[in-house]
């Protein structure tokens, strides 16, 4: 995965698949299902994973809020929080 190989990712995931233990084996075939997603994932440099990061950032800072009453505020309490 380091070395981002998906061709070498792609034969130790198929080829090796009767070799390992049924809890591998559980493991192997998620891979398998999403072996598209994985290649993308291995090819491209590009992940949504700073942007899930702010989503739940901003959905933890509404459940400790408790709602507030004015979404300018809300949304004020959002900004100050991403500069941090």
């Amino acid at each position: 995965m380091k070395e981002r190989k998906f061709k070498k990712f792609k034969e130790i995931v198929e080829d090796n698949y009767h070799k390992f233990k049924n809890l591998i084996k559980t493991s192997i075939r998620t891979f398998k299902k999403y072996l598209e997603y994985i290649e993308n994932l291995l090819n491209y440099e590009y992940s949504n994973g700073r942007l899930e990061e702010i989503n739940r950032k901003i959905k933890v800072l509404k459940y400790i809020s408790y709602g507030y009453g004015s979404f300018v505020n809300f949304r004020k309490r959002i900004l100050i929080c991403a500069i941090i």
